[in-house]
């Protein structure tokens, strides 16, 4: 039998991307068996050595339900940590074998993930890599929330520069594979496509790369979840569709607002509601005649000053109204036509298919118009290529 340290190694019971996963017994006495996880190749890299040590000093120190317990990181020619051995399986596992998991099953779920990411998050710790595989569903009933070995953690930083793009693709938010700086909310993103996928069985986007990840984040909507699930509850439904909005700043603010969302928490009511708009009477005056009275109205000012809180008050507030909202947002990145092709799309959710062109965008936002009241918000409409903005100016004078 092999040796590692004090351990006895019995079998190998998982891998991951930089280690291997053993049970273990101690090599003196008795004791309960504990999984070792041995980094593979050490001296192929010291920056994945570091991690893969960090890891387990993070781990050491912190304690809740929802992390595998940590009893020690041991460096040496084998660098390994000696972990609690837990039985189960990771939450891509179950998927894989059994389909997708029922309505109450992913609340359960979010429930314990969101419980240790408040905690995570109150500590200051973004993990940076939440995924199905790195949910584990412990037989004890436990959701646990694995591998933080690219988790941010302020009193042990990782060495990295702005750029660095840190996770797996295809859960990782927009901010983040842009390589741009990120904080907790990166890891909202993260749960809503975990959770998307536990409810649907495949996850919301197929790309490949981070470049065809954004790509397609930008240009298309994952199929509805009401329609792949129609009986998932409809709290659970809008949870996941808020913590995967594109923007961050129309996420939940916090694990803890999310899982208030989601459980119907009495007390948690008041943080709920966002904080006060100060200083914006004006403009929110503005916009409510808008609704009242239709008609159009511009609001602007420079980058911090709120301009996209905004628009996000005006939507929510059309939508409780009882409008059809349509939202688009102009990049200086993005293709030339892309606010157009968002159009596009959106009028197709609202309405069935329909070109591009700005005169049949024109019709069918006329058409939509007629049959109830409507709001179209433009972000960062001064960023359109000209041929853009005289495009949308043409399509909006059709449904005055």
């Amino acid at each position: 039998m092999d040796r590692l340290g004090d351990w006895i190694i019995e079998e190998r019971i998982g891998a991951g991307g930089l280690a291997d996963v053993f049970r273990a017994r101690p090599a003196a006495g008795s004791g309960r068996p504990v999984a070792l996880k041995v980094l593979r190749e050490p001296e192929r890299s010291m920056a994945h050595r570091k991690r893969f040590l960090r890891e387990g000093r993070l781990l050491a120190r912190m304690s809740h339900p929802g992390l595998p317990r940590c009893m020690g990181a041991v460096d040496g020619d084998a660098p390994f940590l000696v972990l609690e051995l837990l039985k189960g399986r990771t939450l891509s596992e179950r998927i894989k074998a059994g389909g997708p998991l029922e309505p109450q099953q992913v609340s359960f779920v979010a429930i314990g993930l969101l419980r240790v990411l408040t905690f995570l998050h109150d500590n200051g710790i973004v993990h940076r890599d939440v995924k199905s595989s790195n949910v584990y569903l412990a037989d004890d009933r436990r959701v646990l929330l694995l591998d933080l070995g690219l988790a941010a953690d302020p009193s042990d930083p990782l060495t990295t520069t702005l750029g660095d793009v840190m996770g797996t693709y295809a859960y990782m938010a927009p901010e983040q594979l842009s390589g741009a700086e990120v904080d907790h909310r990166c890891d909202l993103y993260s749960l809503g496509v975990t959770l998307y996928e536990a409810l649907a069985g495949v996850r919301p986007y197929q790309a490949r790369g981070a470049a065809g990840y954004l790509q397609v984040g930008r240009e298309t909507e994952p199929p509805v979840l009401v329609d792949l699930c129609p009986d998932a509850p409809a709290r659970l439904l809008d949870t996941v569709s808020r913590l995967m909005a594109r923007d961050p700043t129309a996420r939940p603010s916090s694990a803890g607002i999310a899982l208030a969302m989601l459980t119907g928490t009495g007390d948690m009511k008041r943080s709920l509601e966002p904080p006060p708009m100060v200083g914006r009477a004006a403009s929110m005056g503005a916009v409510q005649a808008v609704l009242d009275v239709g008609g159009k109205v511009t609001i602007t000012g420079e980058i911090g000053s709120g301009a996209s809180r905004m628009a996000n008050w005006a939507l929510t507030t059309a939508r409780k109204e009882g409008f059809e909202t349509i939202a688009l947002r102009c990049t200086e990145r993005g293709p030339p036509h892309d606010a157009l092709d968002q159009l596009a799309r959106d009028l197709g959710r609202l309405a069935g298919p329909v070109s591009a062109e700005p005169v049949a965008l024109g019709r069918a936002l006329a058409a939509q118009a007629a049959e109830g009241p409507l709001l179209v918000v433009i972000e960062g409409a001064e960023q359109c290529a000209p041929e853009t903005g005289a495009a949308l100016a043409q399509v909006l004078r059709a449904a005055p």
